[in-house]
């Protein structure tokens, strides 16, 4: 029996990662970017197939001495693939499935990549495939730029893909970026500019520069219950003493 529709759509719109904690905290800061995302293969920028398989044979009897002397080049792009072409004139291309005939002694080629698995980088376009439950990491120019699962592409030779990470991980360092995930029963300690923080359990956190930083993840009761702010930040009262068994007195600091 199939399945409502509705209850489809409901179970898909809970299965996208984008809706798990760790990408709200990324998308609340506003630091997903998406507008590099193509919706279907359909989409990537390239040079369309002007060619067949029997124009190329009419061109190869006809004109024999040119594909010999390399004026002209023929080459056929598979499904899921593109060719990845220069101009000879400082010009880089991306070349889509189907039978290509250039006339052009200059045009060089290599050999069909697949955009469904490999990062393609061919001068200054990129085209790429985030997995489902990573995130791109994309420096522009040194700030970074974070990619969400899809495949991606663009132009610019300022915009350098660097890697991908996997948001099981509960600490995951992006650059000057760090993504923290606190589970239930624990309490992380961070430090923000010298400044000790306790991050409660059952939350992810975005920590937003490189001074601050994870030190420890520990069990919550060892910090006493409490995550108030301005508790933690209140200086240390009178030292107090404790006896013990062996007469030794023993000083600490009440907080």
């Amino acid at each position: 029996m199939d399945e409502p529709k509705s209850m489809a759509m409901e179970r898909d719109q809970a299965n996208r990662p984008e809706d798990t904690a760790a990408y709200q905290v990324l998308k609340k800061a506003d630091l997903l970017d998406t507008s590099y995302r193509l919706s279907s293969p359909d989409e990537i920028d390239g040079v369309a197939a002007n060619s067949d398989p029997w124009n190329v044979l009419v061109n190869t009897l006809l004109c024999c001495p040119c594909f010999v002397c390399g004026c002209f080049k023929t080459f056929t792009v598979p499904e899921g693939h593109v060719m990845p072409v220069q101009d000879g004139r400082g010009g880089f291309h991306f070349h889509k499935v189907g039978v290509h005939l250039i006339r052009d002694p200059f045009y060089t080629y290599s050999k069909p990549q697949s955009f469904g698995v490999n990062t393609i980088v061919h001068g200054d376009r990129s085209l790429l495939v985030v997995e489902q439950g990573h995130i791109g990491f994309v420096l522009n120019q040194g700030q970074p730029v974070l990619l969400p699962p899809g495949m991606h592409q663009w132009r610019n030779p300022v915009l350098v893909y660097r890697e991908s990470f996997d948001l099981n991980n509960n600490v995951i360092r992006m650059g000057p970026l760090t993504l923290v995930t606190v589970d239930e029963g624990y309490a992380a300690v961070t430090e923000d500019n010298g400044r000790q923080e306790i991050l409660q359990g059952g939350q992810t956190y975005l920590l937003t520069h490189r001074n601050h930083k994870f030190q420890k993840r520990a069990p919550a009761f060892r910090f006493g219950g409490f995550f108030d702010r301005e508790e933690r930040r209140r200086p240390p009262s009178r030292v107090r003493g404790i006896p013990t068994g062996k007469n030794v007195d023993v000083r600490r600091r009440a907080f």
